[in-house]
């Protein structure tokens, strides 16, 4: 299975404007493109299996297969345009779950399933009171509603509705500090200016798993769940306020494993994430 990620590249140069390509990580080999404005997308998301991505840009959902972009569809979840869809993510290969915010600032979050390769149907509705912003795990199964008071949803197999779950010191998550869900949505964290820890909660039982002070943080990542490796061989990167260095942390005892020498001031996180198994980093 190949390893993707998305980057941008000109249209036209007196345009400025620049459309969205796959890229093989291992290879980077150009696997497919896409008409998709770079600009106008507000999230994107990839299926289960990794063939599909789901491309959330203005008011349309784009659904690609990656292998044969020119299969890509395209749906309207909410053409009354008061409803400014945010988030985007596969629950499983026919499913999506999309977050919005209304323009009075209440939230919305829809679970859509494709009945055939142009058809799609909205299966479930939730609307919630007023929010500043939504946080949705990348399998689909957890979101946060960062609001006063922030609550948080799990997805229940059993009756297949979302149920609010409590997070130990959910309080401490912010909208703007940080809050980071693991590739596998299993792990969430998030840096609090209150006492300046971050803290790293299981998302099934919303306990947290590990808890310790940094200065103040700008990004986390974490890496992905390692292959041959038990669930708990996991790190967590940090970068922080004017400084040109990440720090891996351990994500369930919160032990500094080792820093990154950033370069030029070009690193970014999302850099961090995509290439844990490729990148060769400095230890310091």
């Amino acid at each position: 299975m190949r390893d993707k990620f998305l980057e941008s590249h000109p249209l036209e140069r007196s345009q400025q404007s620049y459309n969205i390509k796959f890229l093989d990580t291992n290879t980077g080999e150009v696997v497919a493109r896409t008409d998709v404005v770079y600009n106008d997308a507000v999230n994107i998301a990839f299926s289960p299996d990794d063939d599909q991505a789901a491309i959330l840009s203005k008011s349309l959902i784009t659904i690609c297969d990656i292998m044969h972009p020119e299969k890509c569809v395209s749906f309207n979840p909410w053409p009354r345009k008061d409803i400014f869809f945010v988030k985007v993510a596969f629950q499983t290969c026919n499913d999506l779950v999309i977050g919005g915010i209304s323009l009075e600032d209440s939230g919305l979050l829809q679970v859509w399933h494709r009945q055939d390769p142009a058809g799609f149907e909205c299966v479930y509705s939730l609307d919630f009171g007023r929010s500043w912003n939504i946080l949705l795990a990348p399998d689909g199964l957890t979101f946060i509603v960062v609001s006063y008071p922030t609550t948080s949803y799990s997805w229940n197999h059993d009756t297949a509705q979302f149920d609010p779950v409590h997070f130990d010191d959910q309080e401490h998550i912010r909208w703007n500090s940080s809050p980071k869900y693991s590739p596998d949505g299993k792990l969430f964290a998030c840096w609090s200016p209150n006492d300046s820890h971050v803290r790293v909660w299981d998302t099934r039982t919303g306990r947290i798993v590990s808890k310790f002070l940094t200065s103040w943080t700008y990004d986390i990542a974490f890496s992905p769940a390692l292959i041959d490796h038990p669930l708990g061989d996991r790190l967590t990167a940090l970068r922080f306020r004017h400084e040109n260095v990440i720090s891996l942390f351990d994500a369930y005892n919160g032990h500094l494993y080792g820093q990154i020498l950033g370069q030029e001031n070009i690193w970014r996180l999302y850099e961090v994430e995509r290439r844990w198994h490729t990148m060769a980093p400095t230890l310091v």
